[in-house]
């Protein structure tokens, strides 16, 4: 049972205090006394509905309408019905009750996290990856009512994102050397394959030995997009006798896989693009290169949002294990 005095909170009301130039007295039960009496046609079946004795609900009756300034309800046969004044005011009163009982159930949905609004960063590779976009058309089926808004960042730049607090989660692929302050979910190895247009002469092959990219023009990422992952595969490739030849660096994956469509050159890229991005495109392993971008769902480890933990849940839930993606 509601018991909110209504000064200040429902100002719809005011209309009634203009018609009627009255200071209200009432509560939320008073008005839902009222519309249960005019709901209902009848004292007694309305009281027998509330719980409340007759008596008691003639006599609040009585003083909402000298509050009012008239009778609402007039005697018919086999009960009341409400008067002119009467009419006015139930919808007023049904509009106020039904905007209470809005009000308290979002703000329940809110505190048990079902309700609400979470910001997630995201580096290139978690915006167009499938495992990331099954994980969030679930988690948007399952809670309607939390919106996520999504903000494209690098790894490091997510991480600082999550200390000050404008983030509260993040996708990323560069793991930082300290997690004291992060916990994360792991959601993906993604393997790095060597991809080449449709009819190229290694296409032919199941896996690449070095000597076979030896001479190969290759088409990078500018190296500043992800440093990390970009040294570990330099140092794999001199490891095994050979250094990619880039003729030409591409500013994101979007234009790097364009560029070997067109034939300028074979590139490096994840096993993820066979899921999304691989027409027109052969990709295949490269024999002793075994480079991979981790790529983590990652929160504060003190957060304790329960739509930060929802989330979190049916990620953990729909990723499962780990394993490779086949090429298709």
């Amino acid at each position: 049972m509601y018991n909110i005095d209504l000064y200040g909170i429902f100002g719809v009301l005011l209309r009634i205090d203009l018609l009627f130039n009255i200071k209200y007295r009432m509560d939320l039960r008073q008005l839902k006394y009222f519309v249960a009496v005019a709901d209902h046609g009848n004292f007694h079946r309305a009281s027998e509905a509330l719980h409340v004795a007759q008596s008691a609900l003639s006599r609040h009756m009585r003083i909402l309408g000298e509050d009012l300034g008239g009778p609402l309800f007039e005697r018919v046969a086999g009960g009341v019905r409400v008067t002119p004044l009467g009419q006015v005011f139930y919808i007023e009163a049904k509009s106020v009750l039904e905007r209470a009982d809005s009000a308290v159930e979002r703000t329940r949905k809110a505190v048990s996290g079902e309700i609400g609004q979470l910001v997630i960063g995201v580096n290139e590779l978690g915006a167009r990856h499938p495992r990331v976009t099954r994980c969030i058309v679930a988690f948007r089926e399952r809670y309607p009512e939390i919106e996520l808004a999504f903000e494209r960042m690098y790894s490091n730049e997510q991480i600082e994102g999550l200390q000050s607090g404008k983030l509260d989660l993040g996708i990323l692929g560069e793991r930082p050397a300290d997690m004291n302050v992060l916990e994360h979910l792991p959601l993906d190895v993604d393997q790095f394959l060597v991809a080449m247009p449709e009819g190229h002469p290694l296409a032919d092959k199941a896996e690449l030995e070095p000597e076979d990219l030896t001479k190969e023009p290759f088409v990078g990422v500018r190296i500043s997009r992800y440093a990390q992952w970009q040294a570990a595969q330099l140092a794999a490739c001199r490891a095994v006798g050979f250094i990619p030849r880039i003729v030409q660096e591409a500013v994101n994956e979007q234009m790097q896989l364009s560029l070997i469509r067109s034939g300028l050159g074979i590139g490096f890229v994840n096993r993820s693009v066979s899921e999304t991005s691989s027409i027109g495109l052969v990709l295949r392993p490269p024999r002793g290169i075994n480079v991979a971008f981790d790529l983590d769902l990652a929160w504060l480890r003190d957060n304790r949002s329960p739509a930060v933990r929802r989330l979190v849940s049916v990620f953990r839930e729909k990723i499962g294990p780990i394993e490779p993606l086949a090429l298709g």
